[in-house]
């Protein structure tokens, strides 16, 4: 039965459209989400409260002769987790890497020359561990939290991601985010006006979610 499910913190399209048995673009793509594709250009980074709504599934047939035994495999349907390695500006260009998984699965490799690495994971896999270098780092993944760039609490997640450290993401523009994002206009060669306008915007999401362009060095504390 057709439904709408209310997005919360952890969910994306194609965690949703796998619970109930879809492939993620069968639901993206149909005509009852139009307004919600036109507020966020990302299937995968929704906002909790966005309502996602679930077609019917339609029932599928295959022929096959009689009096013979056939096997049948579920189409897969993994998602995509592209990451980007750096310090500073500079790119961890060839490091290699270890994803841990619930339940003991785990994905080895080495990023591209732009630090970039590339895993195909489940669609609903909302937490990971991933282990890099020779120093054995480690760095915790939450997947499906990341909130749009139109929300202050996006725009939160984004800075501290970068290093320009605001606290906690919560939505509120207080003092911490505020020199946050001064300091993240002054490494980007703007204005430190402390204001999230269009063009502050544009420039975080330019480097936050453009794999291959590298976040500048942070600035020193604005006293």
């Amino acid at each position: 039965m057709a439904s709408r499910h209310v997005i919360k913190i952890g969910d994306s399209t194609d965690s949703v459209a796998f619970a109930h048995g879809h492939f993620p673009e069968a639901v993206w793509q149909h005509a009852e989400n139009d307004a919600l594709r036109a507020r966020r250009p990302s299937r995968n980074v929704l906002a909790p409260g966005d309502e996602l709504y679930i077609p019917d599934l339609r029932p599928g047939s295959a022929q096959a002769a009689t009096g013979k035994r056939h096997v049948f495999r579920r189409r897969g349907v993994p998602a995509r987790l592209r990451l980007q390695l750096f310090e500073q500006e500079r790119p961890l260009a060839g490091v290699e890497y270890t994803l841990r998984l619930p339940g003991g699965q785990e994905c080895s490799g080495a990023a591209d020359g732009d630090g970039v690495l590339e895993v195909w994971v489940p669609p609903d896999l909302t937490r990971a561990t991933l282990v890099y270098g020779k120093e054995g780092r480690t760095a915790t993944l939450e997947l499906g939290h990341l909130d749009p760039l139109t929300e202050l609490r996006g725009q939160q997640q984004r800075l501290n991601n970068l290093g320009f450290p605001c606290g906690r993401a919560d939505g509120v523009l207080d003092e911490a985010t505020s020199d946050a994002v001064r300091s993240f206009q002054l490494a980007a060669g703007r204005a430190p006006t402390g204001d999230l306008d269009d063009g502050t915007l544009a420039a975080l999401a330019d480097i936050h979610d453009g794999a291959g362009k590298f976040p500048p060095r942070p600035a020193p504390p604005i006293a």
